[in-house]
Order: C-alpha cells, then structure tokens, then sequence
C-alpha cells in the first residue's frame, strides 16, 4: 500500500479551521472577561491580556500548535513526522481531557457556542479523514 504525501490544501484546511476556532474562543473570552472586569479599552491592552492574564492562560497550548503548525506547512519540504505529531497534538487537546485547565474551559464553549461547536465538528471530521490515510503509516 502506497501513502501518499500530506496534501498541503487539506493540512492549509486545518490550519484555518484552527484559526477560526481559536478567533471564536478569543472573542468569546472577551466577552466573558468584559462582563466580570468593563470594556477593553484599546487593541493593545487586547494583545496584553492574550499574552499575560490568566483568564486567557488556557488558550496558549492551542496557539502554540496553530504556530508550529502553520510554519510546518509553510516548508518547502514538509516534514511528516512533525505534521503527525501536531495532528495528534490537536487531537488530544481538542478532543479528548488529557490538558485538564484547557478542556474544563473549552467545554462549555464547545458545547453552548454555536461557531465553536460547527468548527469543532469540522476539525474532527477533517482530522479524522486526513489521520485515517496517514497517521497509523
């Protein structure tokens, strides 16, 4: 049985759906954040807040795979080693509990928000697909 490469346009799919997914959380945090502490004032006290505050501390272990994800795809050459390893990183932050302080705070958006849970579904669907010719290679 032949395995053929990572396709760049699914990988690229992935990492938007990522994207998109982490943007809706951020928002949402926002809000929540709002709620309990007044409005925002400006986009760089934003960018402090992502960087620094514990209410957003959760959301660091997604941004790092989107990072090192998206420069992984970005080489000439990938390599499939580290793609499979960010797939199953993906995998097990999104989908299962092994990181409890991300999964106690991503559940109930993945569960109540209805971007959250169309994108969830999504990256299942597409992780899923792309792991079943790939990962058990």
């Amino acid at each position: 049985m032949t395995i053929e490469p990572f396709s760049k346009e699914a990988l690229s799919d992935i990492s938007n759906l990522l994207t998109h997914l982490h943007k809706a959380l951020v928002d949402q945090q926002f809000r929540m954040y709002e709620k309990a502490q007044g409005r925002i004032q400006h986009n760089g006290e934003k960018l402090q807040l992502l960087l620094s505050h514990q209410d957003f501390q959760w959301l660091r272990p997604l941004s790092t795979i989107i990072a090192s994800f998206d420069d992984q795809i970005a080489e000439k050459e990938m390599d499939s080693t580290q793609i499979k390893h960010y797939l199953k990183e993906m995998e097990v932050l999104l989908f299962s509990n092994q990181n409890k302080s991300f999964s106690l705070s991503y559940q109930p958006y993945e569960a109540q928000t209805p971007d959250v849970i169309l994108l969830h579904q999504a990256l299942k669907k597409s992780i899923t697909e792309i792991s079943k010719s790939h990962l058990d290679s």
